[in-house]
């Protein structure tokens, strides 16, 4: 055989193999590629997006409703529920009063109470903590479902005026750093600055603190 001939029909071979490759390799890119898997994901954050937004309008809804349930079963502190009636206590022939905070306050988050002499001691205490050391302030952090002290990181609820509690999933009464929110700030760039000012018109917008 001609050795020019013998070549040339390698160099076809190779470029038929290389066209069959190429095309086998586009088809491949064309069913792996991540560019719809990536604009499938943006997709779902934008929807995500809406939904978060509406599901903490919702949030904040319902823990308004709860804050006015707990104001409408609370006549005073220590006084009893001015809308629950104990019915079996009623038959008994007693007062059939129930003390706050009724069944239906509980439900709606509100904890129990303690004597007045006991409160008027921790206020006393406190008057005089007050006097001994500078009043301490912090932001109040939203997320989209939750919120936190900006003085000590902790959760709180986001219509307090101080950190008095812990909230959240392990609740601590008192346990709270006492901070007094003095403004108000978004961790999540779900949560616009409308959303802020809904869920507290009472306290200015912080600015985040620039990145270091």
């Amino acid at each position: 055989m001609n050795p020019i001939t013998d070549q040339q029909l390698d160099l076809n071979k190779i470029a038929e193999r290389a066209q069959a490759r190429h095309a086998d390799l586009t088809q491949w890119i064309d069913r792996y590629s991540p560019q719809p898997g990536q604009a499938a994901l943006e997709r779902v954050e934008e929807m995500l997006e809406k939904d978060v937004r509406a599901l903490l309008a919702e949030v904040h809804r319902l823990r308004a409703a709860m804050e006015e349930i707990r104001h409408l079963h609370k006549d005073s502190p220590m006084g009893p529920c001015p809308l629950c009636i104990d019915a079996d206590a009623l038959a008994e022939g007693r007062d059939g009063l129930m003390p706050y905070p009724c069944p239906t306050a509980r439900l709606a988050g509100a904890q129990d109470c303690d004597p007045p002499h006991v409160r008027n001691a921790e206020e006393q205490l406190v008057d005089v903590a007050g006097a001994a050391a500078p009043e301490q302030t912090a932001t109040l952090l939203v997320d989209t479902t939750s919120s936190t002290c900006g003085g000590c990181g902790q959760p709180t609820l986001p219509s307090a005026l101080t950190h008095a509690n812990v909230s959240g999933y392990d609740p601590k009464p008192g346990g709270g750093c006492g901070a007094r929110f003095t403004a108000i700030r978004s961790v999540n760039r779900v949560v616009i600055d409308e959303d802020l000012r809904g869920l507290r018109p009472d306290l200015p917008i912080a600015t985040a603190p620039a990145a270091g």
